[in-house]
C-alpha cells in the first residue's frame, strides 16, 4: 500500500468531533443549514429543542462572530447581530451546591445575579477575541463607558471598585476581571452554604438583567465598543440550569427586549419548567419563538430531508 492510499484510509470519515472541539472553520465548512437557520438569525428570544446530536450546538456556535465574519466575508463591525456563546453545562451554576437555594425566595434573587455574572463573562471573553479593533478605534470611551456605566451601574447593585481609576489605559481585561472575582465570590458563598447548618446571609452584589446586564450591552454599543447591532446571548444545554434559574431566564424572556437583546436558548428536551418566577407561564408566538428539532426531520421540510442529508454526506466527504 502507497502513502497515498494509507494517508487516505487513516481519516475516518465516520468520526464524532463535537462542535466545541471544532474550529471556526471547521464549523462554517460542515454546517448544512435548516431551513428555520434564517429565521434564528432575526432578533427576538427563542427556543432551540432536540435531541443530544440533533444540530443544535452547530446552529448556535455558527453564529458566533468568528463563523459569522468567515461566513459572510466581512469585518465584526459590519455584523448584523453580536453572538456571545456560553455552554451551561461547562459552567459550575448546575452545581448540587445551587440545590440548596431552590427553597428559598432569597434564592431567585442569587440566581439572577449568577446569571447575569455567567452572561457578562461570556460577552466580555467574546469582546476580547473579536472587538480589539474597536477598543483601539474609541479608546476614549472605554473609560468613560467604565467610569458612566459599567462601574457605575454594579456600584449600585453593591459593588465596591478597590482598584481606583487613574490615567492608565484601561483594557478589556480589566472588565474580565471585574466579573470574575463576581463570580468567585458567589462560588465560594455557595461552596459555604453546603457545610453550613444555620442560614448564611450573602453580602456581596447582587447584579440583574435590566439593571446591570442591560445597561451594560447598551453602553458597549454606543460607545463603539461592540458592533452597532442587537446582541444575542447563546444560551446551550438550558436543561442544565437549576429549577430557580430556568424560572429566572423565562423571567428575562417574558421582558421581550429583543431590540438589545435576545436570547437563544437550546434544549434536550428537558426544559424544567416555563413559568417565570412570579408563576406566569411564557407563551409562543407572543414571548418567544422555537424550533423542535423532532419535527424538523418529518414536519414541514419532510421532503426536503433527502436533500438535506445529500448535502451533510458532500460536506463529510469533503472535509475528508
Amino acid at each position: 500500500m502507497d502513502m497515498v492510499g494509507f494517508s487516505e484510509l487513516s481519516v475516518n470519515p465516520f468520526s464524532v468531533k463535537t462542535p466545541e472541539n471544532l474550529t471556526p472553520q471547521e464549523i462554517v465548512d460542515l454546517f448544512v443549514p435548516y431551513p428555520e437557520y434564517k429565521n434564528l438569525q432575526l432578533s427576538g428570544h427563542q427556543f432551540l429543542h432536540g435531541h443530544r446530536g440533533s444540530g443544535k450546538s452547530m446552529m448556535l456556535k455558527m453564529m458566533t462572530p468568528e463563523a459569522q465574519c468567515i461566513t459572510r466575508s466581512c469585518s465584526v463591525s459590519n455584523l448584523p447581530f453580536y453572538g456571545a456563546y456560553l455552554s451551561i453545562k461547562t459552567t459550575e451554576i448546575n452545581a448540587t451546591e445551587y440545590v440548596r437555594i431552590e427553597n428559598e425566595p432569597s434564592g431567585y434573587i442569587l440566581s439572577e445575579h449568577v446569571l447575569t455574572t455567567k452572561l457578562l463573562g461570556a460577552l466580555f471573553l467574546s469582546v476580547k477575541q473579536h472587538c480589539s479593533e474597536l477598543w483601539a478605534l474609541n479608546e476614549d470611551n472605554v473609560s468613560l463607558f467604565y467610569k458612566g456605566i459599567f462601574s457605575k451601574r454594579l456600584s449600585y447593585v453593591g459593588w465596591e471598585d478597590d482598584i481606583p481609576l487613574g490615567n492608565e489605559t484601561l483594557d478589556v481585561v480589566r472588565f474580565i476581571e471585574v466579573i470574575d472575582s463576581l463570580q468567585a465570590e458567589t462560588v465560594r458563598y455557595i461552596k459555604r452554604r453546603a457545610f453550613a447548618k444555620d442560614y448564611l446571609p450573602y453580602n456581596g452584589p447582587l447584579l440583574g438583567f435590566q439593571d446591570v446586564l442591560l445597561p451594560v450591552v447598551d453602553g458597549l454599543r454606543r460607545n463603539g465598543l461592540i458592533p452597532n447591532c442587537p446582541v444575542f446571548f447563546l444560551l446551550d444545554d438550558s436543561d442544565n440550569l437549576t429549577l430557580q434559574q430556568t424560572k429566572v431566564l423565562n423571567t428575562w424572556v417574558s421582558y421581550r427586549s429583543t431590540d438589545k437583546v435576545s436570547l437563544k436558548i437550546s434544549t434536550q428536551m428537558n426544559y424544567k419548567t416555563f413559568s417565570t418566577t412570579s408563576g406566569i407561564r411564557i407563551e409562543a408566538p407572543h414571548d418567544y419563538s422555537e424550533i423542535n428539532f423532532t419535527s424538523v426531520y418529518t414536519g414541514s421540510v419532510k421532503e426536503n430531508y433527502p436533500k438535506l442529508v445529500e448535502e451533510i454526506v458532500r460536506k463529510g466527504g469533503c472535509r475528508s
